[in-house]
């Protein structure tokens, strides 16, 4: 599987006052990172590898990885495409026992620290993919710091495993799946590079499902991202967001204005977010994030963040 070389990189985008917001896409293969680069992203800002699992009736091998994530570190990107470990349950791993609550349980990195014949392949299939050009790695569900020290110092060891082997150590970054990642911010953030938001967060914070309605405007989500935020870039580190939200007309100015540094689409979203993003004010994108977070109603925050844009006053 190869990636068109040929294929360049999109300018930066910034807002009409010049805050500079970077606007990246989400990928599955290869083949649809270089398609999302080609559409006007700046790189690949969440890679997803569950359904190299799901497709097979059993574990991709080291080399069937390495397959995926090479011809992914060469696409073009204003920086290296994020790989996300896989964010599988115990019930998707072959020969699982069971257990009482699946989403609570062993998933993305409880699981992968707790099988070896998970993580030890997604390591060194991601230090020999850097080598050619860095990527970066992003961990699921992380609840502990003590998680992330465990991740490090394995690809330490693999990389030493590897020596003689071209290998690159990649930065490691945190999902911010959980409430507790913002909680325990002043420690992650120590052993951590960047920070991102999908749609996990929303689920855990307040305690339901997609069946059950999660209304990413809500006031306890938008807050909980904007102190995120705020504590991470008192400790340089930036935050992304993919979480639906993103993908909501109206919800880009307020992501804007509550500080994310860059905002990951669809690649088919890529387009009109950067067009979004260059005819937003950064100035009066925060006072929008500002009275969004003061209804106690989504609804009347969505609406109110909707005619904020259809009247211009972004």
């Amino acid at each position: 599987m190869e990636t068109d070389r040929k294929v360049q990189t999109a300018p930066p985008v910034t807002t009409r006052d010049g805050h500079r917001v970077m606007v990246t896409a989400t990928a599955s293969t290869p083949v649809e990172a270089s398609q999302a680069v080609r559409l006007g992203a700046e790189g690949i800002g969440l890679f997803t590898c569950e359904a190299l699992y799901r497709e097979k009736m059993r574990p991709p091998t080291e080399e069937e990885l390495l397959a995926v994530y090479r011809p992914l570190a060469e696409v073009p990107g204003t920086r290296p495409a994020v790989i996300r470990l896989p964010d599988l349950d115990w019930q998707e791993w072959p020969d699982h026992g069971r257990e009482k609550n699946p989403a609570l349980g062993r998933r993305g990195i409880r699981l992968a620290l707790a099988v070896p014949g998970l993580l030890r392949p997604q390591l060194r299939a991601v230090l020999r993919a850097g080598a050619a050009r860095p990527v970066r790695l992003a961990l699921p569900f992380v609840s502990s710091v003590n998680e992330v020290l465990r991740v490090k110092q394995l690809l330490s060891e693999l990389a030493e495993e590897l020596a003689g082997t071209l290998v690159a150590v990649p930065y490691v970054g945190l999902m911010a799946d959980l409430p507790a990642v913002a909680a325990a911010i002043d420690i992650m953030a120590c052993e951590t590079s960047f920070f991102h938001v999908g749609d996990n967060l929303i689920k855990y914070l307040m305690g339901t499902d997609d069946g059950n309605g999660p209304d990413l405007f809500d006031a306890a989500f938008l807050q909980q991202c904007r102190i995120l935020i705020e504590n991470a870039h008192s400790r340089h580190k930036k935050v992304a967001v993919s979480a639906g939200i993103v993908r909501e007309d109206a919800a880009v100015p307020v992501l804007i204005g509550l500080g994310f540094d860059e905002l990951t689409v669809p690649a088919g979203s890529v387009a009109p977010t950067r067009q979004l993003v260059q005819q937003t004010h950064y100035a009066a994108s925060r006072l929008i994030a500002a009275k969004t977070l003061s209804f106690r109603d989504p609804r009347e925050a969505r609406a109110y963040a909707a005619d904020a844009l259809a009247k211009g006053r972004v």
